[in-house]
């Protein structure tokens, strides 16, 4: 068996603390505290502690004067480092989620325009199903195997047209004032066979696809 010299015993340390070290932030990839606050937290003491939590050890700390020096304690500027860390954090979590907000709100507005599009297009095949199956007298169509069917009520319902600039007796109006137009009283006197200068009734077909 060929001779192997051994490690020096601060050799293996320093192999050991560097295995170590690479263990660690490949597992950990949360950026390391600065020098000066590492020894102050150990494991997930820092992600414990919140924002407010540390406000308020600031504010603690600014309070509590070293009696010998008459200056304030050494803690003091620990704690304002230990905001400051935590702050960046806030901030970073804020203009984050922010971003986010924004790109959903984005892809939302473009998928709500998409979708309105598709509508539009859907109710202009619709009415062209509805022309084609009134031109030819065929009111009804249906699947072979009864899974859905669509059916033409020609004429079926009914609406009031009124031209922008026609004007009503109070009797065809509604309360509010100015005084607006009454659809429901204006097909009523229409239907009762009076004329109504600047309104009529329309019939349009009516599809449903079940």
């Amino acid at each position: 068996m060929p001779y192997r010299p051994r490690a020096r015993p601060q050799e293996q340390g320093r192999t050991h603390g560097t295995s170590q070290n690479a263990a660690h932030s490949i597992n950990n990839p949360r950026p390391a505290l600065p020098q000066s606050l590492a020894f102050f937290f150990h494991g997930d003491a820092m992600t414990a502690l919140t924002l407010f939590d540390l406000a308020a050890q600031v504010r603690e700390s600014v309070n509590q004067i070293d009696d010998e020096t008459g200056e304030i304690i050494e803690s003091y500027a620990t704690s304002r480092e230990l905001f400051q860390h935590k702050a960046v954090a806030c901030v970073a979590y804020a203009k984050e989620e922010a971003a986010t907000i924004a790109s959903a709100k984005a892809m939302l507005k473009d998928m709500a325009a998409k979708v309105e599009a598709r509508e539009k297009r859907l109710g202009r095949f619709e009415a062209y199903l509805a022309d084609c199956m009134k031109a030819t007298g065929i009111h009804e169509v249906k699947h072979e195997l009864g899974l859905f069917a669509a059916k033409l009520y020609p004429e079926r319902d009914e609406s009031v047209e009124i031209d922008a600039d026609a004007e009503f007796p109070p009797e065809l109006c509604n309360d509010p004032n100015p005084p607006t137009p009454s659809r429901t009283k204006i097909k009523a006197a229409i239907k009762a066979g009076q004329p109504i200068a600047g309104a009529r009734i329309v019939r349009k077909d009516r599809l449903t696809i079940a």
